[in-house]
């Protein structure tokens, strides 16, 4: 069991496509960790404190959301 330490699961989006929304892409990795459930192995382990964050790049530019 891990106490007072948290865990942190990254999802990482990538595009080359310039018609494509980053801030929609970080959204969607954000749902990805969800609806995967990333996070059940942490859990198991007993980490409380969980940081999500999803993060959609094209070349030089990047999104990053936390959830």
């Amino acid at each position: 069991m891990v106490k007072g330490i948290p865990g942190f699961i990254f999802e990482f989006k990538h595009t080359k496509d310039i018609n494509v929304d980053l801030d929609s892409l970080a959204n969607s990795a954000l749902k990805q960790i969800e609806d995967m459930k990333y996070d059940t192995e942490l859990n198991d382990f007993g980490v409380e404190d969980i940081v999500k964050i999803g993060i959609a790049f094209r070349q030089k530019s990047a999104v990053v959301k936390r959830g």
